[in-house]
């Protein structure tokens, strides 16, 4: 039997301590690699596994900070762990980050990601032969770092840095389990994990799940095979998708049944559903079972809708979970039931927040903030979210920062300006569409130069799917680009 819960949020060094005492054989983590094959480790193994780590990384010279940049499985969990177990944050980026996309990240953090300890491949991913004793040093979990991870934005409000999470891990992960009770989730979880641990939903619901006793199942990329296999193996509990993910799995209304066979819920996140897609997983495993939770990396609030929810007021996000709700206008007046305006939340970690972390929001007196959405509640407080203030694409779940794209493409000697939107994708729910003017009469750069110019410079799922090049912008009176024209 899983411990209970504390009374209070202990250390995560304490509380996976005491989960591997009592059932040290129980699973923690399953994973799969990118050839196929799998590994396990016990609660007993994996904490042996991060305590030695965590050990060997006291021995490097104080550093309040790890770089994590690893792919999904054993070595970034227990890189996360170890971080947190010698008193460190873990700044945690998706392992094929370019360098300039590395440089703009860590432009907040005062510090090149080369200065600072970065784990790598090479970390053994099997527990050492002594499993279960006492940590290694004593230092090992003497003290949680004060701010628990720092997490890429996806550039809602500006180009895309890394977000502090102000606050014990500990008590962070305490938290989230509270939220994470709301939408199905169970401490007794096998929680599959198919989202790049990376990304702010599937890290937070993984370190959660794991320092609460979940058995996760993660796979290295998410695929159709991937899926198929990890289901094979453990089918889950609990997982939280995209609706990207959701399309994909729902596309096979056969393997949709087998994939919620034993779910007790299912939570997406991410980005807007398609209706046909969230009909699909409603229809075939169950309104009952189905989640919505709309938040952000920054973590400054959260919505919450039930399948139940969505069919009595399709469209809505849900109601405000342990968070104040304002809909203002652009003079921060509060606006009425119907009518749209920007959303603006508020909870008790908000009127906390540090001066690095509220620097990305956009911020109103009493502690509310926003991350550039727009939308209306209903006479019933249900939330609707109709658009975004600033011009980010959701490509299969990930975010997009159009202006990153923008920059990147000007920086081609052959581009004077540039202009990114989203235009619609069947499965991905949004791609990346380029307009470019060229610098000067005698030279237009071609689609394909433009695009191998950004492969260098960009992650895959930023390069622009399709660009055209035009003459001029249509701008306003103002000089400004009409961008709504060319979404």
């Amino acid at each position: 039997m899983t411990p209970p819960p504390p009374r209070g949020p202990l250390p995560t060094y304490r509380r996976m301590r005491e989960l591997a005492r009592a059932e040290p054989d129980r699973p923690a983590v399953s994973a799969r690699s990118a050839d196929g094959r799998w590994s396990s480790l016990t609660r007993a193994e994996l904490v042996a596994l991060a305590e030695a780590r965590a050990a060997r990384l006291l021995a490097e010279p104080p550093d309040p900070y790890t770089v994590v940049a690893l792919p999904n499985g054993i070595g970034f969990l227990v890189a996360v762990l170890a971080s947190w177990w010698a008193g460190r944050t873990p700044l945690v980026v998706a392992p094929e980050s370019t360098a300039p996309e590395l440089a703009q990240l860590f432009s907040g953090v005062g510090r090149p990601p080369e200065e600072i300890f970065t784990f790598d491949e090479s970390e053994p991913t099997t527990a050492a032969p002594a499993t279960g004793r006492a940590a290694a040093t004593s230092a090992v979990g003497a003290a949680e770092p004060t701010t628990a991870w720092y997490l890429p934005s996806g550039g809602s409000t500006s180009l895309p840095r890394l977000v502090p999470i102000p606050g014990r891990p500990g008590a962070q992960l305490a938290g989230q389990s509270v939220l994470l009770a709301a939408v199905g989730w169970r401490p007794d979880a096998d929680h599959l994990v198919l989202g790049p641990l990376s990304h702010a939903a599937p890290f937070t619901c993984a370190l959660t799940g794991l320092v609460y006793g979940n058995h996760l199942v993660v796979v290295d990329r998410f695929g159709p095979g991937a899926v198929r296999d990890a289901v094979r193996r453990v089918p889950p509990t609990w997982c939280q998708l995209t609706p990207h993910q959701m399309a994909v799995i729902g596309g096979d209304p056969a393997f949709l049944r087998a994939f919620g066979e034993r779910l007790v819920g299912v939570l997406h996140t991410a980005a807007p559903c398609p209706a046909a897609v969230k009909q699909a997983w409603l229809d075939g495993i169950g309104a009952d079972r189905v989640y919505e939770l709309y938040g952000s990396t920054q973590m400054v609030g959260a919505v919450v809708s039930r399948g139940t929810d969505w069919l009595e007021r399709p469209g809505t996000v849900g109601r405000p979970y342990m968070t104040q709700v304002r809909i203002l206008d652009e003079e921060g007046a509060g606006l009425p039931p119907g009518q749209v305006g920007e959303v603006y939340l508020r909870t008790a970690g908000t009127r906390r927040l540090s001066a690095a972390q509220s620097g990305h929001l956009r911020g109103r007196p009493g502690g509310y903030f926003s991350v550039g959405d727009l939308g209306y509640l209903d006479q019933d407080g249900y939330l609707f979210l109709v658009d975004r203030v600033d011009d980010v694409i959701i490509v299969g779940g990930a975010n997009v920062s159009a202006r990153e794209v923008e920059q990147t493409l000007v920086a081609h000697p052959a581009v004077g300006e540039a202009l990114v939107v989203g235009r619609p994708d069947r499965l991905l729910g949004q791609r990346v569409h380029a307009l470019v003017v060229r610098a000067d009469a005698g030279s237009e750069p071609s689609a394909a130069e433009l695009r191998e110019h950004c492969v260098g410079l960009l992650a895959p799922h930023k390069v622009p799917v399709s660009i055209e090049v035009i003459r001029e912008f249509e701008r306003s009176s103002a000089g400004k680009i009409r961008r709504f024209r060319y979404r």
